[in-house]
């Protein structure tokens, strides 16, 4: 018996002073020990209690966590747990991930210079030193077991003294006297299931062949003799009969606890008026705590020994000189296939080319992948890779949940993507505020270097490039390597699920992983990755910041606060473990008694369960071609000028256009404006008159498109050239075009009047001029229709001896002028242009027959030429 100042002065020896911080002394009536809390390397910060039935076994268990917060990393030492559900279960510590036998801790350098030794050995030494490792691990599972047994005794004991104070307590409450007694069970050394006689055979014929060596045969029959007898013991139903008692009697401690806090705070009010109805509290007591209850399935017995008998099946894989090695492994690593791999029979000469098993601290590997990202990946891959630490991965994610996304059209992903109730704010955040943050200058060295591959022309071509990005991921493969053995976690709701994914995401944040649970039959995995594993890593990721802060919209690039990984699943070969595990948490709230904090009682605070998984490299055994070739699409060829671009980006593919008809090239002769450059609708009469909708627009015309010629206008027909006209610039043409104000006739119809920017401002003019003039000719002879330049050549005539005549007439035409056009009022400018039209008159009756031009003017008899050439001349 362990008395209270003992166990506390113990505990400070060895600088535990049970105030502020674990471990605390636990206390609770008779029972004495410690409550401690430690990081498991697989499932994080857990929370024990420990008794002790003498302080010689406390003091060990001090040592030895001592031993291992100060040396442990160094040694490769560490703590886990039998049992991860209970609340007091037995510590194991691993060495190099084999259970440390007695005195390994105190000796180090001993135990690894007799390791070398026994590597000297010859073949049936080292087979029949496995023996005896085997009959160590024997010892150490028949020891845990009947201590196991001892501690249920203990605990149904300590519940029906809990029985017996609650009692008590219900009997003083409803004032009746008793003189009852507490019936212990008595607490005896229990072997049940546990083979006696075959064990004392093995250690008979173990130390008769240390002293007389047998053949090989012999030692190999031996040594399987004892695996059969370590199997035995694991498949002792005894043992797991004695599991399921315990999480019954677990759960009744939890209700007899209720009842028992019930009735203390019962008779903290004292005596009352009336009197409470204890059997009513008591069943819903009863009713509560089977909620909350851990229940065992029924087939838990069953599923025990058929883990143990999958453990012993690997037997004939294994390697002789191995073989405890694997036992001792699988104590804390499930997966027996994988152990099965790591220690099987090698062929002699590949066993100079294994590698050791490598487990370098975390902040090592990171180091490792950083220098690979920088070296081996190029700025597009380094740039997806970051993206998808920021918050793009939620939208990332979303498409690469869609199965065959990089096969389906980009419509059938958008509408996948529109039905997730989420979607619509992914969208806001990634394409619509990203995208007008990405203009602004301070966000310009972000932007060509992280986003120069994402197109936020149309929200359609940003989700393509985003898909062609992933396909960019997907086909990085081999270029980053673990140069270590590394544990990480992800959620998942399912494990056949994995067998669905483009990618797992890996994190060693545990908590972060729990806290994505929304379903108590979700899974954490628990995954092993192995050295030299394939993986996708980025140091960097992207801060946004607050999206709807307009008064800082500045996105910046910043180091990754969590070391996560991911794993392209097409990369790896994942074996999964069949086993779960179920790690319940559990918590205390320590009281002070004088300046010391006691605790007397732990509640549960959750559970999880673990599954367990191991990848190793599988791009060896890869057959798909997952090669990236960016896509290149050639630009439409367009019959207009095209600027090529400073720098050359790809090229995205875009929908058909139309095709555009030729157009005839001719020549700009001077006096005329191009034919190419006026088109005109066969059997339409155009008004010249240009309203506040019409657009300078130049349409081609099919080579094989007749234009009918144009009818003569009589000379007596004016166009009104009032104040119902206004000039307007027309920006891109630089041409000042009238533009009427108010049409006073409804029946003309409006029509584009195209014009030419390509000539100079004089050519300009006078093929305007002699446009306007050809719709002033009169034609004597019905019969024959003249040609532009015929009705050019009449109407200039006409006007020189008009002008020289001084008549002055009102004109109505509509002509535009060029701006800035110098005006020539000499009447030998008109002579010139005659001169010219003469010389090169035939030529342009030829090609006049080719393509006509027509207008139409509007009636008016008070026609004025003189005023006509006077308004057009200054």
């Amino acid at each position: 018996m362990i008395d209270f100042d003992s166990a506390l002065e113990l505990m400070r020896k060895y600088g535990y002073s049970s105030t502020s911080v674990h471990p605390f002394i636990y206390k609770k009536g008779d029972t004495l020990g410690i409550c401690y809390s430690y990081i498991d390397e697989n499932y994080g910060i857990l929370e024990r209690v420990k008794f002790f039935d003498s302080l010689e076994v406390m003091e060990e268990f001090l040592k030895k966590i001592t031993w291992v917060k100060t040396n442990g990393k160094a040694n490769n030492v560490r703590m886990i747990l039998d049992n991860y559900e209970t609340v007091d279960p037995k510590v194991i510590f691993l060495r190099n991930e084999k259970i440390m036998v007695k005195g390994e801790m105190e000796d180090i350098e001993g135990f690894e210079a007799r390791a070398a030794a026994q590597a000297k050995m010859d073949e049936v030494s080292k087979v029949i030193l496995q023996a005896g490792n085997l009959l160590l691990v024997y010892d150490d599972l028949k020891t845990r077991q009947i201590d196991y047994y001892s501690s249920v005794i203990k605990l149904r004991n300590e519940v029906r003294q809990k029985y017996f104070d609650l009692q008590t307590m219900v009997d003083d409450y409803n004032g009746v006297k008793t003189n009852k007694e507490v019936k212990f069970l008595p607490d005896v050394s229990d072997t049940s299931g546990i083979n006696l006689m075959m064990e004392v055979s093995a250690k008979d014929r173990y130390n008769q062949y240390k002293n007389s060596h047998p053949t090989m045969e012999e030692a190999k029959t031996f040594v399987k003799d004892v695996w059969d007898l370590n199997s035995n013991l694991e498949s002792n139903i005894n043992y797991y009969e004695k599991q399921a008692e315990e999480n019954k009697i677990r759960n009744e401690e939890r209700v007899v606890d209720a009842k028992l806090e019930y009735m203390k705070n019962l008779q903290a009010k004292g005596k009352t008026l009336f009197k409470e109805d204890l059997g009513k509290a008591f069943r819903q007591i009863n009713a509560d705590c089977k909620k909350n209850s851990v229940e065992l399935s029924n087939n838990f017995i069953q599923e025990k020994i058929a883990n143990a008998t999958k453990k012993y099946s690997y037997y004939d894989e294994l390697d002789f000189t191995k073989i405890s090695d694997y036992l001792r492994e699988s104590i804390q690593n499930t997966n027996y296939g994988d152990l099965a791999i790591k220690y099987a029979k090698k062929d002699p000469s590949k066993m100079a080319e294994e590698k050791p098993t490598v487990k370098l601290p975390l902040n090592e590997i990171a180091s490792h992948l950083t220098l690979e990202y920088n070296e081996k990946l190029n700025e597009s891959e380094q740039a997806v890779l970051t993206l998808y630490n920021s918050k793009y991965r939620k939208l990332f994610d979303l498409i690469l949940a869609i199965k065959d996304f990089n096969k389906k059209s980009i419509t059938e992903i958008i509408k996948i993507l529109n039905d997730n109730k989420d979607f619509s704010k992914i969208k806001t955040e990634c394409f619509d505020i990203i995208q007008k943050r990405l203009i602004l200058p301070v966000n310009m060295e972000v932007k060509n270097k992280y986003f120069k591959n994402i197109n936020f022309d149309s929200f359609e071509m940003f989700i393509k490039s985003i898909v062609t990005e992933l396909r960019r991921m997907k086909a990085i493969n081999n270029k980053m390597l673990l140069n270590s053995d590394i544990n990480l976690y992800f959620h998942i709701e399912n494990i056949d699920l994995i067998s669905s994914k483009y990618f797992l995401s890996l994190t060693n944040d545990i908590n972060g992983v729990i806290s994505q649970i929304n379903d108590s039959n979700d899974l954490i995995a628990l995954t092993l990755l192995k050295q030299d594993v394939p993986v996708l890593y980025s140091p960097y990721t992207i801060d946004f910041g607050d999206l709807y802060n307009k008064d800082n919209m500045e996105i910046k690039v910043s180091g990754i606060t969590i070391f996560e990984l991911l794993v392209d699943v097409g990369d790896v070969l994942v074996n999964v473990d069949d086993n779960t595990t179920k790690v319940v948490k559990y918590s205390s709230r320590p009281r002070t008694i004088g300046n010391v904090s006691v605790v007397d009682n732990v509640l549960m605070d959750g559970q999880n369960v673990f599954c367990k998984l191991a990848l190793v490299n599988n791009l060896a055994n890869k057959t798909e071609d997952d090669s990236f070739v960016e896509e290149v699409v050639e630009e439409p060829v367009v019959n207009t000028p095209q600027v090529s671009p400073a720098v050359t980006e790809p090229v995205v593919p875009v929908e058909p256009v139309a095709p555009v008809a030729p157009v005839a090239p001719v020549e700009p002769y001077v006096p005329v404006v191009p034919v190419e450059e006026v088109v005109v609708e066969p059997d339409i009469e155009v008004s010249p008159v240009v309203t506040e909708q019409s657009k300078i627009n130049i349409e081609p015309i099919a080579q094989e498109e007749i234009v009918k010629p144009v009818e003569p206008v009589s000379s007596d027909q004016t166009i009104d050239n009032s104040s119902n006209f206004e000039e307007k610039k027309d920006e891109e043409n630089k041409v000042v075009v009238p533009v009427e104000l108010d049409n006073k006739d409804e029946n003309i119809e409006n029509k584009d009047i195209p014009v030419s920017s390509s000539l100079d401002d004089s050519k300009q003019n006078v093929g305007m001029l002699a446009s306007m003039l050809e719709n002033k000719v009169q034609t004597e002879d019905a019969k024959s229709t003249p040609t532009p330049v015929d009705n050019l050549m009449n109407g200039l005539q006409k006007q020189v001896a008009d002008l020289s005549n001084k008549k002055e007439e009102p004109v109505k035409e509509v002509v535009e002028e060029v701006k800035e056009d110098k005006v020539v009022d000499d009447i030998s400018f008109l002579n010139d242009i005659m001169g010219n039209m003469n010389e090169e008159k035939e030529e342009v009756k030829e090609e006049s027959k080719e393509e006509t031009v027509e207008t139409s003017t509007e009636d008016n008899k008070d026609s004025d030429d003189m005023q006509f050439l006077k308004d057009l001349l200054g």
